[in-house]
């Protein structure tokens, strides 16, 4: 009996062995997926970042151009039309002043 004692007893210290393996290698197996999520999970991301700030840029870019447009088309106008431009600047400032003074 003390043989066979010692054979299970040898028995059950193999088991608990390969128990005790097969969680380090679950746990390494986890720590890995863990990081391979957190990776795809970083370029998910980067990419949702990237297009935002394409989707971002487009309009910015039209709306520079339009404003970059309206300017020169009033510095043509001030060109065509010193004058015209001159009394409009004064009658502009005389309100202005008009409606500064009434407070």
């Amino acid at each position: 009996m003390s043989e066979e004692f010692t054979r299970e007893l040898q028995e059950l210290q193999r088991e608990i062995q390969e128990l005790k393996d097969q969680l380090a290698g679950y746990e390494q197996k986890e720590s890995r997926d863990k990081a391979d999520i957190s990776g795809q999970l970083m370029e998910q991301l980067e990419e949702v970042l990237r297009s935002t700030v394409n989707k971002v840029k487009k309009p910015a870019g039209k709306v520079g151009d339009y404003s970059k447009d309206i300017i020169e088309a009033g510095e043509k106008k001030v060109e065509e039309n010193p004058l015209v431009s001159i009394l409009i600047a004064f009658g502009l400032g005389w309100l202005a002043s008009s409606l500064m003074e009434r407070k």
